[in-house]
């Protein structure tokens, strides 16, 4: 949280920030106090967390700052295969979703071509039966976009300017 303040206050030639693998941070935290008991420590993860979106979404206007998740795919009888943003804890999912704060959450699909013998990677841009996607309505052209995450700075940029 820190860090995205200063960078935002302090070094406006930062335009983009990205938190890799933004769900690992969550499971650190989890894994450096697996011996403490009790539910305190788990509300203190989930308040982390609610602390960098909030912190994120508090920064100047030009700054992009990009989210990377793992997906979570889960079996749920009556639904098929469910996808959703890997989190730890229950109480981050059931109480603060990521999802429900974050304006455009990409998936990434992966198509494997046998002939060619290499997988074709794309994002997905809003929900369909397989993806949960989303993104503002006219950001994107198509249902699939190059996976070039550089790509959806500018059309996010172009969007909102």
């Amino acid at each position: 949280m820190t860090v995205l303040k200063k960078i935002s206050d302090d070094r406006p030639d930062i335009k983009t920030v990205v938190i890799e693998d933004a769900g690992y941070i969550m499971f650190i935290e989890e894994f450096r106090r697996a011996n403490e008991t009790g539910y305190s420590k788990f509300s203190d993860i989930a308040n982390h967390m609610y602390q960098i979106m909030t912190t994120a979404k508090h920064c100047r206007e030009d700054l992009n700052i990009v989210f990377v998740f793992h997906e979570n795919l889960e079996v749920k009888d009556g639904y098929g295969l469910i996808r959703e943003i890997k989190l730890g804890g229950k109480m981050i999912k059931d109480k603060f979703s990521p999802e429900e704060n974050l304006t455009m959450i990409l998936y990434t699909k992966v198509e494997y071509d046998p002939v060619a013998k290499q997988s074709k990677y794309s994002f997905i841009t809003n929900t369909t039966d397989v993806y949960p996607a989303k993104s503002p309505k006219g950001m994107f052209d198509t249902l699939e976009i190059p996976n070039d995450l550089n790509y959806v700075i500018n059309k996010a940029n172009e969007y909102y300017s």
